[in-house]
């Protein structure tokens, strides 16, 4: 078995990047209402409930399609965003 993402951490997962060859997904632990008002220029993808499960254990998630690096700026701002809840709700 080989992994074909990589994970972003901070005592949990906080995102996970899925590569391929000529895209990258990027699943998040937030609804894909919650995402589509942030993330406006790269497609949004709905995940089935038993791959929410899969990623995240309960609680929703949905997958950026990452294919062109064009606004990638509010990527990483919601990725930031993320990571300073993830240190925030640790303390």
């Amino acid at each position: 078995a080989k992994k074909f993402y990589i994970s972003i951490r901070k005592d949990r997962n906080i995102a996970f990047f899925l590569i391929r060859r000529k895209k990258i997904t990027l699943i998040l632990p937030q609804s894909e209402e919650d995402v589509k008002k942030e993330i406006n220029h790269h497609p949004i993808k709905t995940l089935a409930p038993s791959v929410q499960r899969f990623w995240y254990g309960s609680g929703p998630s949905c997958g950026i399609i990452l294919d062109n690096l064009e606004n990638i700026g509010k990527i990483k701002n919601l990725l930031n965003t993320l990571i300073k809840i993830a240190v925030v709700s640790k303390a």
